[in-house]
Parts: C-alpha cells; sequence; structure tokens
C-alpha cells in the first residue's frame, strides 16, 4: 500500500509539474518568525529556519515563486481566509477545530509538546500546584491544552502574541514556566545564555486530542489545486529522505 501510494503521489506531481506553467505561479505564505527553529530572522533581517527552508524545497520541486509574509500566529488563519496570505506554514498542528476552517496537507513532520522549567524545579506537567503560572502563545494547541486542562486545577495560563515574548517573562522570572513545543523550547532557548538555568520537564506530551495529528501546510478550504500538489511534494520528499536529511540542519534528532 505504501509503494502504491509514494507512486500515486509521483505520478501526480509530475502531471501537476507539467500544467504548473499554465497556472498562477506565486504563493504567499504566512508564518511567524517569532518560532525558532523552525521559523526565524537573522541579525540581518533575513528569514531562516526549518518551515522556511522546508517551505522553499517544496516551491522549487514545484516550481512555485512562494513569496513569504510575516502573520501573527493567532490571526493566521483569518488572514487566509481573507484572502491576504494563501498559505500558513507556520508549525501548526492539524487538529478538528482548525480543520473545519482550513483544509490541510498529510502531516509534515510532529513534535511533542513540553513544559520547560527552572532546571532546580520539580515541577511536573500532571501535577502543577494551583497558582503555578504557565506561558503560552496565543492560538497554539498548548494555550488550548493549558486553558482546558490547567486552567481548572488552579494554575495561571498567561497567553503572549509571541513564544519570544514567553521566553522573556521566563527568564525574567515573571512565570514559572511555559508550555511549547519540544523543539523550539530544546533549540530556540535552552541551548541560548537565557535558558541555560532551565530544563524540558519529562515527560512530553503527544496527545492527538489536543496537539492533532502533526504539523500541516494550510490553504483555504476548497483549495484542492494547492492541497493535492502539496500533499504529492510532501509524500516525494519522505520517500527520498529529504525531510528527514533537512531536518538534522535545525534540530537535534530527526523528524518525519
Amino acid at each position: 500500500m505504501k509503494s502504491l501510494t509514494l507512486k500515486f503521489a509521483s505520478v501526480f506531481l509530475s502531471l501537476s509539474l507539467a500544467n504548473v506553467a499554465m497556472a498562477k505561479t506565486d504563493l504567499i505564505i504566512g508564518f511567524d518568525p517569532t518560532y525558532t527553529p523552525f521559523e526565524y530572522k537573522n541579525a540581518d533581517g533575513s528569514y531562516a529556519g526549518f518551515d522556511y527552508a522546508l517551505g522553499n524545497a517544496l516551491c522549487k520541486k514545484m516550481n512555485l515563486n512562494c513569496v513569504w509574509k510575516e502573520v501573527d500566529f493567532d490571526s493566521s488563519i483569518a488572514a487566509l481566509r481573507a484572502r491576504k496570505i494563501d498559505a500558513i506554514l507556520s508549525a501548526m498542528s492539524i487538529t478538528d477545530e482548525r480543520s473545519k476552517q482550513v483544509d490541510f496537507t498529510v502531516p509534515v513532520y510532529d513534535v511533542p509538546t513540553a513544559l520547560v522549567v527552572k532546571s532546580s524545579s520539580n515541577l511536573e506537567l500532571s501535577s502543577l500546584p494551583p497558582g503555578t503560572s504557565v506561558g503560552v502563545t496565543q492560538g497554539t494547541t498548548q494555550e488550548s491544552y493549558a486553558l482546558k486542562v490547567l486552567q481548572p486545577k488552579g494554575v495561571k495560563v498567561v497567553s503572549y502574541e509571541s513564544q519570544d515574548h514567553v521566553y522573556q517573562d521566563l527568564s525574567n522570572g515573571r512565570l514559572d514556566s511555559t508550555l511549547t513545543n519540544a523543539a523550539t523550547a530544546s533549540e530556540g532557548f535552552l541551548k541560548l545564555p537565557q535558558g541555560k538555568e532551565y530544563k524540558i520537564s519529562e515527560p512530553t506530551i503527544s496527545d492527538i486530542h489536543y496537539f492533532g495529528k502533526g504539523v500541516g501546510i494550510a490553504f483555504r478550504k476548497g483549495d484542492a489545486e494547492h492541497t493535492q500538489l502539496f500533499n504529492a511534494a510532501i509524500i516525494d520528499m519522505k520517500s527520498k529522505g529529504e525531510i528527514a536529511e533537512l531536518s538534522k540542519k535545525y534540530f537535534s534528532f530527526t523528524v518525519d
């Protein structure tokens, strides 16, 4: 079955590429470059990150001219539906709630969620005491989990516009912890000077009910042309190990 799926994807991609010259070749991809290592800005203002590199690789494979546009993660679906952007590639998990508003590609990769705390702390996600403050990014699955599961237990959930702002308050002692993607915690905070006194509280979690079925690329409802084209390209890259190889440049572990 797997070989048939890969064969179909290859055929579909070939047929689609044969016709791409007759279609619109500009694609505006919305992303929030405050989520290291998935998407971020270098000191010179240029974009970088795994999602950024992955998106460019997919667009090159499909001969699409992709233009990147900054949007706040929390407003990205609204921007997509308002046609301000054509796609979202910003570490967005595929959830049932989001799938009511947008169409997702097949899962591109999956990374668990982690609680980040002081290295000297014994805080664990399963037993956070009432009054413990947890920082989350607005519009994320982590925020949804925290509000639905942790807040009713007396945990103080504090929402921010970006994960960078969460890390600032965490390192300044205004927060006890943050609930975030394990990769951005490991690569975008713990390895930096401000994160040296922090750790990931094990175990991490990957509950599909709250955190979805992996990360996908979102398109407007009914945009079957782009969704199917990207599906074929994603499956093709996975079958060749290209996504796993690319992830090694940004993570201390492979994702696929």
